[in-house]
């Protein structure tokens, strides 16, 4: 029996390496068709010229468009800054007014009461 270990070994390390040999050509193949097949889905999904012009046009587009957009905004700010210092100023002439008028008011107020 103990001539016979060495031979199950051998035969052993022999079928294992069979085994792996042969799951290596399995997977080596599986690799290759797998990127074949990447290549052949990658190929496919490449964008034609014309469809990449397009979306270089409509890029360009949206970016001229966010411009106009940020130049608007911009236009807009000036003018509410503009508008508010209008209304401050329309604030300050009232105020003015209405403590002038306060004013006279009282001041026509006292004339009466010294005439009575």
């Amino acid at each position: 029996e103990k001539s016979d270990e060495p031979l199950i070994a051998q035969l052993d390390q022999s079928t294992t390496k069979q085994l792996t040999d042969s799951f290596s050509q399995v997977l080596k193949s599986a690799f290759t068709n797998s990127s074949a097949n990447n290549r052949k889905q990658d190929t496919e999904k490449m964008f034609s010229t014309e469809e990449f012009d397009l979306l270089q046009r409509q890029q360009k587009a949206l970016e001229e468009t966010k411009d106009l957009l940020l130049n608007e905004l911009s236009l807009l700010r000036d003018s509410l800054a503009k508008k508010d210092e209008q209304i401050t100023r329309l604030d300050r002439d009232y105020q003015q007014e209405k403590q002038l008028l306060v004013t006279q008011l009282n001041e026509a107020f006292q004339r009466e009461k010294t005439l009575l």
